[in-house]
């Protein structure tokens, strides 16, 4: 079962309320001190939840796994979403 750790949840919480200010907030001065740790803050909780991996086939398994799970969905978005807007873009850029 897995262990329930209510602070991970908060810790990820503050990080994406940070990148929402800090995208929408004009001053540079509050996206300076919020640019110097949120992205810290995403990667220490991705390495305190990383898996072990003991072995190269479990690396290669792992590899394999995540990349389905997430390059799948990327290139579909990039046919269905990207690539028709490039087009549009670049015949609006050819007969303007």
């Amino acid at each position: 079962m897995i262990e329930f750790r209510i602070w991970i949840d908060i810790a990820k919480g503050i990080g994406i309320i940070l990148v929402v200010i800090g995208h929408t907030i004009g001053s540079q001065r509050v996206n300076d001190i919020i640019y110097t740790f949120h992205m810290p803050l995403f990667f220490i909780l991705s390495g305190y939840l990383l898996k072990d991996i003991y072995s190269i086939q479990d690396f290669k398994r792992n590899l394999i796994n995540k990349s389905k799970r997430l390059l799948i969905p990327l290139l579909c978005y990039m046919l269905l979403i990207v690539l028709p807007m490039e087009i549009n873009w670049l015949r609006e850029g050819e007969t303007t």
